[in-house]
């Protein structure tokens, strides 16, 4: 079983900051803080710090599995048809816009952003059964 860590770009941290103090300057300012208040914005922090901490893509030898804080693909290996190089900006499983887009089933995909992807694909193609098939790519 091999883990991949999310690669996690400059701009996240600073948007995940801003929104943060952003929840806090607000609620300060219109509301009166009280219990209520503090469990929303420490449930809140909490879930942003969740995901930035645990967002990784684990392969072995039948499946991708895919998580990022309570969110979990289980993607079967043999399914994974096409593998793109991606900077859509769309909501995903990836704290980075250098991402790579899984193609899987039928018209399924998922962004993600391993860290290392030239050495993610290498290993991704090395189990899936049709490798040898199926397009592949290096990250540039």
């Amino acid at each position: 079983m091999r883990v991949h860590r999310s690669k996690i770009d400059a701009w996240f941290i600073v948007v995940m900051v801003i929104a943060a103090v952003f929840t806090l300057l607000v609620t300060l300012r219109t509301a009166s803080p009280g219990p209520f208040t503090a469990l929303a914005l420490g449930g809140a922090a909490a879930l942003s710090a969740w995901i930035a901490l645990s967002t990784r893509y684990t392969l072995d030898e039948s499946f991708l599995t895919v998580r990022c804080g309570p969110f979990c693909w289980r993607i079967p290996l043999q399914d994974i048809h096409r593998i793109t190089p991606s900077r859509n900006p769309i909501s995903s499983p990836a704290l980075s816009l250098d991402r790579l887009r899984i193609e899987y089933g039928e018209a399924r995909s998922v962004l993600i952003s391993p860290r290392h992807s030239e050495r993610f694909i290498r290993e991704l193609n090395a189990l899936r059964p049709q490798a040898s098939t199926a397009k592949s790519v290096s990250s540039s």
